[in-house]
């Protein structure tokens, strides 16, 4: 019973996400955002970052603890490419939400996460790819001010 409960109520958030003027729908999402953040991986990206003395140190222990994460960083190092070939997104993977809306919450999780290592202010990320919005893969661009 509990997970048709679950089914019905993502199906309603879903259809609300695509209701909600785009302001409301951030606010709403940023806050499931930081939420998604504090719950794993932003404790990983903080350790990660602790524990390397450079921007590429540091990616290689992102992808050590996700695998699925891809990277490549620009001869500038002023731009990180992370592309997964799936969508890594719990809601997503447990058949909770399908909406392409999902992925402003990641978009917004991954800006939290690097932030919070680098700094309020001092990334861009924007989103090259969405697989639930059909393509191949997720790809985002961290632009480092």
């Amino acid at each position: 019973m509990e997970d048709r409960f679950f089914r019905y109520w993502f199906k309603g958030f879903a259809e609300g996400l695509e209701r909600i003027p785009a302001r409301e729908r951030g606010i709403l999402l940023q806050g499931c955002a930081e939420a998604c953040s504090r719950s794993y991986t932003l404790g990983v990206y903080q350790e990660a970052w602790a524990k390397s003395a450079t921007l590429e140190g540091f990616l290689k222990s992102l992808n050590a603890v996700f695998p699925e994460l891809d990277y490549t960083l620009s001869e500038d190092h002023k731009t990180v490419t992370i592309t997964y070939d799936h969508c890594a997104c719990d809601l997503y993977t447990k058949g909770l939400i399908k909406s392409p809306r999902l992925c402003e919450c990641s978009l917004r999780s991954i800006t939290y996460n690097w932030e919070a290592v680098m700094g309020e202010g001092n990334v861009d990320v924007e989103m090259k790819g969405s697989i639930l919005k059909g393509d191949t893969e997720c790809v985002f661009a961290i632009n480092l001010k």
